[in-house]
């Protein structure tokens, strides 16, 4: 058998033409900033579905840096497949089978670019209005689930830019200094095409103002007058709105009080930081009120019940009883969104979200309470239950078909 004597040419300036490569750096170049950036501010958009849920998906700052750096990669390996494709759209002479190598070696960067744009573009926009609406975004954390893949990613990308070239070209040289090119930029990058994520942040923040205030003078207040520390998570969970960790707490906050046993004194100040803000899982823009996750007076009652009269637990308990109360005598029809701060303003709207099982049991554990001497120093700062206007008689007949 004839072996074959082809031997291939080192790639070099001089084959692709002085003017063709340097076209070719500067466009891959400008490639790279601009896909960085731009997943960059998208990925500030994808936050945005956040706030829509009455939330916002804060980033620490590993995720930030991980993210950044993911783009920057991203955009950087795309930035060499525009790089090859202009450096070879040039003239290559004599066999057929080499300019047929050619012409693929073009069409296979141009694929992989939009390839894999399309997926990481697609992926990016899919997901998050998926799971924010789900109310499991603060769970998906892939820079720390899957670090890995992000980047192996990126070395697939590399090596299918280089695939069909290195059939025409001796390569080794220009895949050694084009990674380390790759390498500098994913690095250098997210300084250049960093967005501020402060922005988002503080109008959020901004916006809430009065419901954050008041969880940060309730856990202020849990340490000086009862010495209670919540955990770490557990004061991130208060500052959420939605997800499965702020679902986790409401469902373990309603069965401790539904438990036979006595409820401790941080799952009481839990419960109260949570109705006063009418805490649902859907969102702080959220005006439902779902049953499952309601806390009635009757368990309030029955856990003062099952404590000394002069415990702190009992004191704390009253307080969320008289919250309570404090809701059913606001006027949403008095206050108005734009001259009163949000949480009164919503206070008062979820009053009407309120069923007639919980004014009506409100009202009896009220008197009896009253009644019972011993609890006197307590039921003095319970003031009376406020009327149910028509319009609330209607929403409460509504939602209390289903208790």
């Amino acid at each position: 058998m004839q072996k074959s004597t082809f031997k291939k040419p080192k790639l070099s300036i001089k084959n692709i033409g002085q003017l063709r490569f340097w076209l070719g750096i500067f466009v891959g170049l400008v490639t790279a900033v601009i896909i960085s950036y731009a997943f960059n501010y998208f990925r500030e958009i994808g936050r945005f579905f956040s706030i829509l849920q009455g939330d916002i998906l804060i980033f620490t700052q590993s995720n930030r840096l991980f993210y950044n750096r993911f783009f920057a990669f991203f955009g950087s390996v795309l930035g060499l497949s525009i790089a090859i494709w202009f450096w070879m759209n040039t003239q290559l002479p004599q066999k057929r089978s080499r300019y047929i190598h050619l012409i693929t070696a073009r069409t296979n960067v141009l694929f992989v670019f939009w390839f894999y744009l399309y997926v990481i573009a697609k992926f990016s926009s899919g997901l998050p209005p998926l799971f924010y609406r789900a109310n499991t975004y603060n769970t998906l954390n892939l820079s720390t689930a899957l670090p890995y893949l992000f980047y192996l990613l990126i070395a697939v990308i590399f090596l299918q830019n280089w695939l069909y070239v290195q059939r025409i070209f001796n390569i080794w040289k220009w895949m050694f200094f084009s990674g380390i090119i790759v390498a500098i930029l994913g690095f250098g990058l997210p300084y250049v095409t960093n967005v501020n994520l402060k922005q988002i942040e503080d109008s959020f923040y901004k916006e809430y103002e009065s419901v954050f205030v008041y969880i940060d003078k309730s856990i202020i207040q849990a340490k000086y007058d009862y010495g209670v520390k919540f955990k770490p998570k557990t004061l991130k969970t208060l500052k959420q709105f939605s997800g499965s960790d702020v679902e986790n707490q409401l469902y373990a906050i309603k069965n401790a009080f539904k438990n036979d046993k006595p409820v401790s004194l941080d799952t009481i100040l839990i419960a109260k930081i949570n109705f006063h803000i009418f805490k649902n899982g859907n969102g702080i823009n959220s005006f439902s009120f779902m049953q499952n996750k309601k806390l009635y007076p009757e368990l309030i009652y029955k856990q003062i019940k099952k404590h000394p009269v002069n415990s702190p637990e009992t004191k704390a308990l009253f307080e969320l009883l008289k919250d309570m109360i404090d809701v059913t005598n606001l006027n949403a029809d008095n206050i108005n969104r734009s001259e009163n701060d949000f949480l009164t303003w919503r206070r008062a709207k979820m009053k009407r979200y309120l069923s007639h099982r919980f004014f009506n049991q409100l009202e009896r554990v009220r008197n009896e309470l009253i009644e019972d001497k011993k609890y006197q120093k307590y039921t003095k700062e319970l003031s009376e239950i406020g009327e149910k206007t028509p319009k609330q008689d209607y929403f409460g007949f509504m939602r209390q078909s289903g208790n």
